[in-house]
């Protein structure tokens, strides 16, 4: 591959990721309830507003389930691979149910890695600076809480220690193994797929 196309692939690689990361966290922030009114949900809501609004239009939430964000999500990562793919094989591509199965992969992989690196910031965030104010903290907070909650019923505190976010790593990695065995199976290939 020349370098032409490998810069080529990695602007689409970068700008696909960062629209399947912004629709994905309006997905996510509204379905764990995380405050609107924090500067950084603000920024994420306003960046996704106009085609999040549009399509709601056709796919309604329910309730805290945004249908619109996670279908854009799902959207511009297929968009993503099938502009890859066009680029590495001179634009000549046939199936388009594997970029398709692809996307769901690929999407899936994303949630797991936010909330894997967001239980990370909390655990070293809560050792540095457990009184900390700021709005990125908060909100990542806020985004994991849901996740570490009913996990913290089964694992409660022990001596201080909270042993439930490392419960909760344990599901993710055990999820990504998971995933990464069912990528293989579907011949998915690893630098074209944004998340993975």
């Amino acid at each position: 591959m020349n370098t032409l196309l490998e810069i080529s692939l990695f602007v689409i690689q970068f700008l696909g990721g960062l629209l399947v990361i912004a629709f994905l966290l309006r997905f996510l922030l509204q379905l764990s309830r995380a405050s609107f009114y924090n500067p950084i949900a603000q920024t994420v809501y306003k960046i996704t507003h106009v085609p999040t609004n549009a399509l709601g239009k056709i796919l309604p939430p329910y309730r805290t389930f945004n249908t619109a964000s996670l279908t854009l999500a799902l959207l511009a990562e297929f968009i993503t691979i099938v502009a890859s793919i066009a680029i590495v094989s001179g634009g000549a591509f046939g199936n388009l149910l594997y970029p398709a199965l692809w996307a769901v992969i690929g999407v899936a992989s994303t949630v797991l890695n936010v909330y894997f690196y967001s239980i990370f910031v909390v655990v070293i965030v809560s050792w540095v600076a457990p009184r900390t104010n700021h709005p990125a903290v908060s909100l990542v907070w806020q985004l994991v809480e849901p996740v570490i909650a009913p996990v913290r019923r089964v694992i409660p505190p022990m001596g201080g220690l909270d042993l439930s976010t490392m419960g909760v790593l344990l599901i993710i990695m055990v999820l990504r193994i998971a995933l990464g065995n069912f990528a293989e199976a579907s011949y998915l290939p690893l630098r074209l797929v944004p998340g993975i």
